[in-house]
């Protein structure tokens, strides 16, 4: 019996893209240099994305340094790409009369 192996390569080029050299490879790269805790926030974060949105991140990510980076360097600069890191300031203001309660 013979074993053809053409036919998985095919259908994983069919599935992921014929063009899975350095951008996806990059990635893969790139998300096997963090902690897994961090590999899976960031997963997280990116699947919660749009497709457009996530492919522009994706290569923004992709185009980092991360050979000259440790994993914490490396998280640091992918959540400041995806605004992780971005603090959000909420101002607001209570009248007289009013009550502002607050559930833990």
């Amino acid at each position: 019996m013979q074993v053809n192996g053409t036919g998985m390569q095919n259908m994983y080029q069919y599935r992921y893209g014929a063009s899975s050299t350095n951008g996806n490879s990059q990635m893969k790269d790139i998300m096997q240099s963090l902690s897994p805790e961090d590999r899976e926030t960031i997963k997280s974060q990116l699947q919660s994305l749009p497709k457009e949105d996530r492919q522009n991140y994706i290569s923004q990510i992709t185009q980092l340094d991360y050979t000259s980076m440790n994993s914490s360097e490396l998280t640091a600069s992918i959540m400041d790409i995806l605004g992780a890191n971005t603090q959000t300031t909420t101002t607001s203001t209570i009248t007289d009369g009013s009550t502002f309660s607050t559930y833990a």
